[in-house]
């Protein structure tokens, strides 16, 4: 089954080559901007996060855009591997430390 998939669109700081700077006209331009790159099909499920963050005891502006949409039928693919292959290693590591448990109180 597929999964919606969060996609950020635009993640980016103050100190950022391309952060929105001067007027709010600017901004809603620069907004715009990135609106028109998110796919019209998703455009409603778009959000926009502003924080402030700190770095190197300065205060920073930071914008997050992002969108969801359904996963392509090659990450899915991707996704079901990468959790096989996980539930997999846990299962090993499990058995491992199964062996050496058994290996203590068989000596012990």
């Amino acid at each position: 089954m597929r999964k919606n998939i969060k996609v950020t669109a635009v993640d980016i700081e103050e100190i950022d080559d391309g952060f929105p700077r001067g007027s709010l006209t600017g901004f809603v331009e620069w907004l715009s901007f990135i609106a028109e790159r998110i796919p019209h099909e998703f455009i409603d499920s778009a959000e926009i996060r502003i924080e402030g963050r700190m770095r190197h005891d300065q205060p920073l502006a930071h914008i997050t855009v992002r969108y969801e949409r359904p996963e392509k039928a090659g990450e899915e693919l991707l996704r079901r591997s990468a959790e096989k292959l996980a539930q997999e290693a846990k299962h090993f590591r499990h058995n491992v430390i199964y062996e050496k448990l058994k290996i203590r109180v068989d000596n012990f």
